[in-house]
């Protein structure tokens, strides 16, 4: 069995003896060539002789110099024929040769046999064993999962994707479903989303309101709006009026130029002293709702219960100052919160396990300090149970409160 090299020597050698004959029958063609131009002068000569032998009196011997002549220059044409056949022979050869080699250089590299570089002229191709030709399995050309011709295994089964990329096409789903509207498919109070007035800034709530709600004209304003798909900032001209019974401080009814119909805009900015002032400013004792209650003890929700407990939750303690705090706070339980006049919908009214009661009424986080023992008896009242586990250890320490009307400090005081 021979080897890639062996069978690459086997070509060579077959490459070379097809020099050595190409070689000899040029020499062969070169030779016949002068000899038949020989035989062509010699002719031509015998006939300028027969022909110019009468003109030999009259005109001066010229046989033998015509004679030279001719065969120097019938050489020199057949010497130029035979040096242009014998250059086109050899740039073939060579370009030939060089593309052999450079396919020799590449299959050898790869482990593949090389094959002649010119099959029609070697009448002998070595015959290349069928070992010699290594085994490989066909590759798809175009990268696919799918089987080779002839290969009959099936196609491996399809899997879920992982589940990143499910939830990176569900984001993706999602965030197609909220796809931001061009500026035309606005409502006008969604387009002009906002004003500013003496530090205050009013945002729009989306929603109209019944113009017979709305009181005096205060001021005319120019509401803006971003166009996102213009990437520019548009404004409107427009005039504000009091909503009858709420603070303008709170919220006001805006009119567009040529509308005839009012937009509420609530004050991002507003920061009540008291939860009496909030209440008053809003009219809560009137337009507040409140809606399904959440027990963080047990997790569940709860719609039935007395509501009247949360009013007289705020109207008992109007007097409480608006804390500043951002401390977390564990929650007893909330309770979701609507003022449908002002389009405020689903906020929060949350009371904590150690005393506080916490709402985004307003987009901003409004804390009151009510007391621990309250915040427990209106859990009781609305029928929730608080946790009886505590984290406490038995101690001899008495904790004194100050007032509810004042912010929450504990003192630990020991015997």
């Amino acid at each position: 069995m021979k080897n890639s090299k062996e069978i690459a020597d086997a070509v060579f050698k077959a490459r070379d003896r097809y020099m050595e004959q190409k070689q000899i029958s040029s020499r062969r063609i070169r030779t016949a060539a002068a000899v038949s131009g020989t035989v062509c002068a010699l002719g031509l000569t015998i006939a300028g002789i027969g022909y110019l032998n009468p003109m030999q009196n009259s005109r001066p011997s010229v046989t033998a110099v015509t004679t030279d002549t001719e065969r120097e220059m019938v050489s020199d044409m057949q010497s130029l024929e035979v040096q242009k056949e014998e250059s086109m022979e050899t740039e073939a050869q060579e370009t030939t040769l060089s593309s052999a080699e450079k396919k020799k250089t590449t299959e050898t590299a790869a482990g593949i046999p090389s094959e002649p570089a010119d099959t029609q002229a070697v009448h002998t191709q070595p015959e290349i064993p069928a070992a010699a030709v290594p085994e490989t399995e066909p590759v798809d050309p175009i990268g696919t999962d799918a089987p080779a011709a002839g290969n009959t295994t099936e196609p491996p089964a399809q899997t879920e994707p992982p589940l990143s990329e499910r939830t990176e096409e569900t984001t993706t789903e999602t965030e197609e479903l909220f796809e931001v509207p061009r500026w035309d498919e606005k409502t006008i109070s969604e387009q002009f989303v906002e004003f500013t007035v003496d530090g205050a800034i009013y945002v729009t709530r989306c929603v109209k309101i019944s113009n017979a709600h709305v009181g005096e004209k205060l001021y005319d304003t120019i509401v803006t709006g971003y166009d996102e798909y213009a990437d520019e900032i548009r404004c409107a001209d427009a005039s504000v009026y009091r909503i009858e019974g709420i603070s303008a401080e709170c919220a006001v009814s805006v009119y567009f130029q040529g509308q005839d119909t009012g937009y509420v805009y609530t004050n991002r900015r507003y920061s009540p002293e008291t939860l009496g002032e909030m209440m008053e400013d809003m009219r809560l004792d009137e337009t507040i709702s409140f809606h399904t209650l959440y027990s963080a003890q047990d997790g569940m929700w709860i719609t039935d219960y007395d509501v009247s407990l949360l009013m007289e939750l705020l109207n008992g303690h109007r007097d409480l100052a608006r804390l500043e705090d951002d401390t977390y706070h564990k929650p007893l339980f909330s309770v979701s919160t609507n003022v449908e006049l002002l389009g405020i919908t689903n906020k929060s009214l949350r009371v904590t396990e150690d005393g506080y009661l916490i709402t985004n009424i307003m987009e901003r986080g409004y804390t009151f300090y009510i007391g621990e023992e309250t915040a427990a008896a209106l859990a009781q009242a609305l029928g929730l149970e608080k946790d009886d586990t505590s984290d406490a250890q038995t101690t001899d320490a008495v904790i004194v409160t100050t007032p509810a009307s004042e912010p929450m400090e504990e003192v630990i005081v020991f015997e």
